[in-house]
């Protein structure tokens, strides 16, 4: 997809959006890592979210944490734009490198871990196991803060 598909969001300053760069999934390098002008697709991808945002300061990337060195590569061409991070918790994704390379200068991105807390407990204990779980992401997280 492309800027048409993402203009309605980046025209109101009362919207945003987060793009798709690097996921978790494991068949994400079919594309995302393709090589394009002597870079991964996903550095692309990044680089022209840079100039969406610059619209109305409203767009942010989806960069999984399952691979920390892409990560880092991801910010290196993405400057400051906050990321939503999926793929901490049971798909094993890196906390540290979600707060290292995750968050923009301001500290701003957001950690997805969702497996990890809705099945983290059923039955009669499962509000108690998903709030522990919740409460220990976020210990975890803060550690690296």
């Amino acid at each position: 997809m492309g800027t048409d598909s993402v203009r309605p969001f980046i025209e109101d300053g009362d919207a945003g959006v987060f793009v798709l760069c690097k996921t978790t999934n494991q068949g994400s390098s079919e594309f995302q890592e393709l090589d394009a002008g002597g870079k991964p697709v996903y550095a692309h991808v990044a680089e022209r979210a840079v100039d969406w945002n610059a619209v109305n300061g409203n767009v942010g990337l989806v960069v999984g944490a399952t691979d920390p060195e892409e990560m880092e590569n991801v910010r290196e061409h993405a400057g400051d734009l906050p990321f939503l991070v999926p793929g901490i918790g049971a798909q094993g994704g890196d906390a540290e490198a979600a707060v290292e390379y995750g968050t923009d200068p301001r500290g701003v991105g957001v950690v997805n871990s969702t497996r990890s807390i809705i099945y983290a407990g059923d039955g009669d204990g499962f509000e108690e196991a998903a709030r522990e779980s919740a409460r220990s992401l976020r210990k975890t997280l803060n550690g690296y803060r």
